[in-house]
């Protein structure tokens, strides 16, 4: 697995086999990474200074491509020892420390944690494993949260074979790709 553009383009980032992993691919990141430019050059921003939350984070991957892309921080939350001690050697072997944050925490806990407004994620990523079935659950306190910023653009992978669940008020779909058996969910939280 390598990180695509960026300041670390090119560079391999440590993974992991396990039944219920399964790391989003490159040409699914490449696809996210486009779209999510795209709707930041509509709004007339970019990935400069941006805190990205990547949510189930596996490895990382996602999180660390936008850090590559020039977003200012970033928070990786994943609650499997074996997933965190990856990201800690991904942190490692990018220099990432100033940057990069470990929260190794239950995802939906930590949505419903408060959050202070100024440390908000203006770009979250959130990856569940296909079986765990909360993705409603998930969205809603994506919406709800404090630790995601008002306006800010939500990517939610999911398994093609299931439908996009319903959107809860405070979020507003504004794409839906599918890409072999990952399909992924393109989100804006309200600006309110």
């Amino acid at each position: 697995m390598r990180i695509i553009a960026g300041k670390w383009g090119g560079r391999q980032l440590a993974a992991f086999r396990a039944p219920n992993v399964r790391p989003t691919t490159d040409r699914v990141r490449e696809a996210v990474f486009s779209a999510v430019h795209a709707a930041l050059l509509k709004r007339e921003e970019d990935f400069e200074g941006l805190h990205v939350a990547d949510l189930f984070a596996g490895t990382g991957a996602l999180g660390f491509e936008a850090l590559s892309r020039g977003a200012g921080r970033l928070t990786l939350v994943e609650s499997s020892r074996r997933a965190a001690a990856v990201i800690r050697k991904n942190i490692e072997s990018l220099a990432a420390g100033e940057q990069a944050r470990l929260v190794e925490s239950d995802v939906l806990g930590w949505l419903a944690a408060p959050g202070e407004p100024e440390s908000a994620c203006g770009l979250v990523f959130a990856d569940p494993p296909y079986g765990l079935g909360k993705d409603a659950e998930i969205l809603d306190l994506i919406a709800r949260s404090a630790k995601v910023a008002p306006g800010a653009l939500v990517i939610i992978e999911r398994s093609a074979r299931n439908p996009a669940p319903e959107t809860p008020p405070g979020l507003e779909l504004t794409r839906s790709r599918s890409y072999g058996d990952t399909a992924v969910d393109f989100y804006e939280k309200d600006t309110q």
